[in-house]
């Protein structure tokens, strides 16, 4: 990079020359519509949790007179979790999971549900259960270059971390969360006591709940003692 100029090189430029460039450069930098100072931020799609949420609803789904729109809708559902709305983060983790909307991001899903579930949001936390769960199985079956030790250690940790959401959606009263994390009664807060009969309680007691029965498969090794 050069260094300022010398008094030799000063002599180069004549005053005149010099006032002539800086108005050129203030006019060119007061004029320039990309100068930080103009520019205005985009305008808010929403004004509060609730109105956010309901437009993400409409665009999304194509109801109450607006048309499909999952790009407008991812957009309106994160505003809704900027403003601490926790089923639009969890909406917006969805779409970032099937790249509904916008790219497919895994890690962005992850973090939506994540910020839902801190927000209280039983389903989000259910649904991150899933997700690590589902890591944790993939990483007993498979290789991938990484040694066994460090799948080992890769497994407990997911499986600790899944059991951590699944306990934090039955506190929050997740019916399938608490039948997930029990092995050997159907005893969930709020419904199901269905007697055991003959091993088939969990499945019988899913039924009941209108739970995914194969999503117990997923979690069993989330469980204590699984």
């Amino acid at each position: 990079m050069a260094g300022p100029p010398t008094n030799a090189s000063r002599r180069r430029y004549s005053a005149p020359g010099l006032a002539a460039w800086g108005a050129l450069a203030l006019a060119c930098t007061s004029a320039s519509p990309s100068s930080p100072a103009q520019a205005s931020a985009p305008a808010r799609a929403c004004d509060s949790k609730d109105a956010c949420f309901e437009l993400g609803e409409r665009l999304r789904l194509g109801t109450g007179g607006s048309a499909k729109d999952p790009a407008r809708a991812a957009r309106a559902y994160e505003e809704g979790c900027e403003f601490e709305h926790a089923a639009a983060c969890d909406a917006l983790g969805v779409m970032y999971y099937g790249g509904e909307g916008v790219p497919k991001d895994d890690r962005r899903g992850d973090a939506f549900e994540d910020r839902s579930c801190t927000l209280g949001h039983a389903p989000a936390c259910f649904a991150l259960a899933y997700v690590l769960a589902t890591n944790a199985n993939q990483l007993l079956s498979g290789g991938g270059g990484v040694s066994e030790a460090k799948r080992s250690g890769l497994f407990e940790t997911a499986k600790s971390r899944a059991q951590g959401y699944l306990d934090r959606a039955c506190d929050l009263g997740n019916p399938c969360a608490c039948l997930a994390l029990r092995t050997g009664d159907c005893n969930v807060p709020g419904s199901c006591s269905v007697p055991k009969p003959g091993g088939g309680c969990r499945l019988a007691c899913s039924e009941e709940l209108g739970c995914d029965s194969g999503t117990f498969a997923v979690l069993a090794d989330a469980r204590p003692g699984g």
